[in-house]
């Protein structure tokens, strides 16, 4: 019997020691980060410091996501187990799709957020004009009608060919909110009026699927009818 208490407790320990070992071996050491771009990785770290040395069987991934999200410039964070004792975290920033001319250079997201801008990282994106700020924040959603006119033409744009958005250089934002767009191309200058961007952009589409060039004006303004005029070098 004792001999039986002896070897059951042997194996206690042993089975202890195997699974402190274990546990000491998923212990989180490391963390590796994908995606980022303005969002330093020792900032990253930092934020996440408190989950160093957690279990990684066990950590929350969710919870390192959550604390990372409260970074203003993070759209999106994915985490991963990486065996056997680091973390992998992937970044997706907020991005703009348009670039906002008004006192200063705003980006303007997907979602409606105003972000700082950079002319170098967003280059190639179309520039809006005409648009009138006030007062307005990094990190915001303006409740500006202006601005809810360019979201309805940029969702107008990804449903008909987010191809589309390469080609314009300008969209100048009138008074009475009608869009004319400046093409990348020529001197081409497009008139979209305000609103069935869907259908004027498949006009749009259809006129350049055409081969069209040079200096022109597309006037898209009527209903089912598209007006193309050249324009002359002393008007250009």
């Amino acid at each position: 019997m004792k001999n039986w208490l002896f070897f059951l407790s042997v194996a206690v320990l042993a089975l202890l020691f195997i699974t402190l070992g274990a546990l000491a071996a998923f212990r989180i050491q490391s963390m590796a980060v994908q995606g980022n771009q303005k969002v330093t990785p020792q900032e990253i770290y930092e934020r996440l410091s408190n989950f160093m040395g957690e279990n990684l069987l066990v950590v929350d991934l969710s919870e390192v996501a959550k604390d990372l999200l409260q970074d203003r410039r993070i759209a999106g964070v994915e985490v991963r187990r990486i065996w056997p004792n680091q973390l992998l975290v992937i970044v997706k920033e907020k991005e703009p799709v348009f670039l906002v001319k008004t006192s200063r250079l705003w980006g303007l997201t997907a979602e409606g957020e105003i972000v700082p801008a950079d002319t170098l990282d967003n280059a190639q994106l179309p520039q809006v004009r005409g648009i009138k700020s006030s007062n307005w924040r990094a990190y915001t959603l303006p409740a500006s009608p202006e601005l809810q006119q360019i979201l309805v033409f940029y969702r107008a744009v990804k449903s008909e060919s987010e191809q589309m958005l390469s080609l314009i250089s300008e969209i100048e934002l009138s008074r009475k909110r009608d869009l004319t767009l400046t093409m990348a191309f020529g001197n081409t200058k497009v008139y979209l009026g305000h609103q069935d961007f869907e259908k004027r952009l498949n006009r749009l589409t259809e006129i350049l699927s055409l081969g069209v060039n040079g200096n022109l004006t597309i006037d898209l303004r009527f209903e089912n009818q598209a007006i193309v005029k050249e324009i002359k070098a002393d008007e250009a």
